[in-house]
């Protein structure tokens, strides 16, 4: 929670004049991390009294439906089956965003997800996904997995006789991807660094990050 206060600091600093906060993020690691963020982000911006709504979503089916089914804010917290890299998630984001007179989410949150996308899809699909996600944002807030949580992918993968992730040894971006990923959103991104947060009791980081604001 002590992280999340300091996103909330630094989120208050960008859009204490709005009246709405619209924030996306990915369901997993934990399905009630949407419910968290809600409560929290009401509490830790009580005094500006802004309308937060959240959308979360997920490549799984049933977990989007299990969400749904226990969703106590259908007002406010959206949920939606989709894979970020395909052409469609990116229409249907504009889509709900014009719904809300929006350009752009006001922050985009990455639980713990970066690392499967640059199992499955790559060097090149790492930073397409980045490159999406900074589109459509005005912060970023991103938990990188370090290297040792690849290698241990790699082998709960080979010890359950599936053989391994295919992409793997063709990765440019090993030893430390929260190096590469913070690369990423400065190079190809254009964005800039607000702040990286003490490492968790998983020893991760947040990296949290902003687009430059135009002179």
């Amino acid at each position: 929670m002590r992280q999340l206060g300091i996103m909330i600091g630094t989120r208050l600093r960008v859009c204490k004049h709005r009246s709405h906060l619209f924030c996306l993020h990915n369901l997993e690691p934990d399905l009630d991390l949407t419910y968290i963020l809600q409560d929290f982000l009401e509490e830790a911006m009580s005094q500006d009294q802004p309308e937060i709504s959240l959308i979360g979503v997920d490549l799984d089916p049933i977990l989007i439906e299990k969400a749904r089914e226990r969703n106590p804010r259908p007002d406010r917290v959206t949920f939606e089956c989709l894979d970020f890299l395909s052409e469609d998630c990116g229409e249907m984001l504009r889509w709900y965003l014009t719904q809300l007179n929006k350009t752009r989410f006001d922050v985009v949150f990455c639980f713990s997800i970066t690392m499967w996308i640059h199992l499955n899809h790559g060097d090149d699909g790492l930073e397409e996904f980045l490159r999406k996600v900074c589109e459509l944002a005005e912060m970023i807030i991103v938990e990188p997995q370090p290297w040792r949580c690849y290698k241990n992918a790699s082998r709960r993968l080979r010890r359950a006789k599936l053989g391994d992730f295919p992409l793997l040894k063709e990765l440019k971006y090993t030893r430390n991807p929260m190096k590469h990923i913070e690369d990423i959103l400065r190079r190809l991104c254009d964005f800039q660094r607000v702040t990286v947060t003490a490492g968790n009791e998983w020893g991760r980081m947040l990296l949290i990050y902003e687009r430059k604001q135009e002179s």
